[in-house]
């Protein structure tokens, strides 16, 4: 499976986060395994269960987590995160989830892929599953196209989910904010969520410093 600059930018940016927490970590739709992973190297003991229901993403994700230095801190399962939410019984510090995208767009003929990019997951089965596994300190982080953003938002505050922190991604500065990243708490916050934003090109089609320097610890060249 391919690694999209948006999931790296949303993996970077939950690692600076919580740099130095210690969180037991549901990943939820790993994928490759890339959020897992760079989790992991900012947080080397955290301990993250990680769910793929796809065979083929399954596979990638086994050889990725079993060749990183964090190979024991890791569990990887095949299921599905609905199926998953109403069976266990653990609870998590941290639940991450790049979901799937473009629900309402032409799906594209192969079956990984529509799997990967559609509608295997809600946000309301996101929302309400994710409170199932929640306690009161528990924090919910995912990442949506602009576009799907507002039903999210309305899916999330609906299952008791509350914004604390936002970051709008911007392609470059001649367009609009593709991306949104979130990152929601079960209580409810005294202040005005911190919202950032991060532009990835500048006008000469070249990363922006702050993309640079949020990405760096990560890319082997940039």
């Amino acid at each position: 499976m391919k690694v999209s600059t948006d999931a790296c930018i949303f993996g970077a940016w939950l690692s600076t986060l919580f740099k130095d927490k210690t969180f037991d970590v549901l990943d939820i739709g790993t994928g490759t395994g890339l959020l897992a992973l760079m989790y992991l190297q900012e947080n080397p003991e955290s301990r993250v269960y990680a769910l793929e229901p796809n065979a083929a993403a399954l596979r990638d994700a086994t050889s990725n987590f079993v060749c990183s230095a964090w190979k024991d801190n890791v569990i990887l399962e095949q299921v599905a995160f609905q199926e998953f939410s109403k069976k266990s019984k653990q609870l998590f510090d941290l639940l991450i989830c790049n979901p799937p995208f473009f629900q309402d767009h032409l799906k594209a003929g192969q079956a990984d892929r529509n799997m990967a990019r559609h509608d295997a997951l809600l946000p309301e089965e996101l929302a309400d599953g994710a409170a199932r596994l929640a306690n009161y300190e528990s924090l919910l982080a995912v990442m949506y196209p602009g576009t799907v953003w507002p039903a999210w938002l309305k899916a999330a505050l609906n299952a008791g989910w509350h914004l604390r922190h936002q970051l709008d991604i911007q392609p470059a500065a001649h367009k609009a904010v593709n991306r949104v990243c979130g990152v929601f708490g079960r209580q409810r916050a005294d202040r005005e969520p911190l919202a950032g934003r991060l532009q990835i090109r500048d006008n000469g089609n070249n990363y922006t410093e702050q993309f640079q320097s949020l990405l760096q610890p990560y890319y082997l060249n940039l």
